[in-house]
């Protein structure tokens, strides 16, 4: 033998088709965790366990999903349905009409959400 072939694999091939298609198919709160929109390693590990009953480290499983060509991605936000004539329309009239409004005292205040993270600011003044 020139080398070794190392540990048996932990999951089945039926399970890792199985986890292969539950992750190009499915968001982690789709399979009951909690306020969670992408995959990570750790949740991963964490379906896994309850899925097959079988726990593997976070390094393992990130090998397993190499093998199965998954690739790490950062998550990155965008509008996909983002009227771009309404957004311009915006720009030049209706954000113009608050500014006098906020320069004439007829509105306290003017707020902002941004469209792909909602902070919570307690204290308005």
């Amino acid at each position: 033998m020139d080398h070794s072939p190392g540990q048996p694999t932990k999951l089945t091939d039926e399970q890792r088709s199985q986890l292969g298609a539950m992750l190009e198919q499915k968001t982690p709160v789709d399979v009951g965790f909690e306020a969670r929109h992408t995959w990570t390693l750790p949740l991963v590990a964490e379906w896994i366990k309850m899925t097959f009953g079988v726990t593997m480290s976070v390094r393992g499983i990130s090998a397993m999903l190499g093998r199965m060509n998954f690739s790490f991605t950062k998550a990155t936000y965008s509008l996909v349905r983002a009227d771009a004539d309404a957004q311009a329309l915006f720009r030049k009239q209706t954000f113009a009409q608050l500014k006098k409004q906020v320069e004439a005292e007829e509105i306290d205040h003017l707020l902002f959400e941004d469209e792909s993270l909602i902070r919570s600011y307690q204290a308005l003044l």
